[in-house]
């Protein structure tokens, strides 16, 4: 229909209203591809949301796990510092099961990965692109993405731990994973692992292990480890928390 009044007042020489019509046309078409623009953009802000909405929840967990992560790690790190003031000072922090105790729990490590899962997800679907925010996208690559290889501070086994348990009698272990699991956290709240009823030998037993050198020497590599874990894990906490605080703020 309106071809064939353009066409009609093309044959009329009618110029205004050619012109007035093809201004119709090309207004109509202009307004149907901002309308379905704006569908789209509307449909990748609900969407972008939603990811949002996930990435906000997991780095809330990230933050938890982290938080005992952190307080598993100091009472790690602290039964590792009363270990080694035996061994170099002759300092017995709470007698010889105590003090066994502490050259066992130091061999601890409990690894962390970051819930990454609804980051690699938009990766993989290539929708990054819906964080519209640049330096939001940047600071959740550089926590996701750049900073990996500072992790694998998280998946370290120590020396340390494996040859503390090759030394120490299996009678003692025995009654440390039956008796005291999680030792190291318990002792860091106060709560103490109380010592089995027999107790002989370890005296004996936590001056030998102080005597050899190369197991004293993967103690103090992995307290050193360790610190710089703990560094990590906290900057990660703090990382965290702020990308929650800009997130939240971008979703008002």
């Amino acid at each position: 229909m309106a071809r064939w009044r353009l066409g009609t007042k093309f044959r009329q020489q009618d110029w205004a209203a050619v012109a007035i019509d093809l201004l119709i046309v090309v207004l109509g078409v202009f307004l149907g591809i901002q309308a379905s623009n704006w569908n789209d953009d509307r449909k990748d802000r609900h969407v972008a949301n939603a990811y949002l909405e996930r990435i906000d929840t997991d780095l809330d967990s990230d933050v938890r796990q982290l938080q005992l992560h952190e307080e598993y790690w100091r009472a790690t790190a602290e039964a590792g510092d009363r270990a080694l003031r035996f061994a170099e000072q002759g300092r017995a922090d709470g007698g010889d099961w105590k003090t066994l105790l502490d050259f066992f729990e130091a061999g601890g490590i409990w690894s962390f990965t970051e819930n990454d899962g609804t980051y690699n997800e938009m990766l993989s679907a290539g929708r990054l692109n819906l964080l519209t925010d640049s330096r939001l996208k940047a600071q959740l690559s550089n926590y996701y993405v750049g900073r990996r290889t500072q992790r694998v501070l998280f998946d370290s086994v120590p020396a340390y731990r494996e040859d503390i348990r090759a030394a120490v009698p299996y009678v003692f272990q025995r009654y440390i994973l039956e008796h005291c699991e999680a030792t190291a956290v318990q002792a860091n709240k106060g709560i103490p692992c109380a010592a089995p009823a027999d107790t002989t030998g370890a005296g004996a037993l936590n001056r030998s292990l102080a005597s050899d050198p190369k197991l004293m020497g993967e103690l103090r590599a992995w307290m050193t480890t360790l610190h710089y874990t703990r560094e990590v894990g906290l900057d990660d906490q703090r990382t965290a928390a702020r990308l929650i605080g800009e997130i939240g703020e971008l979703r008002r």
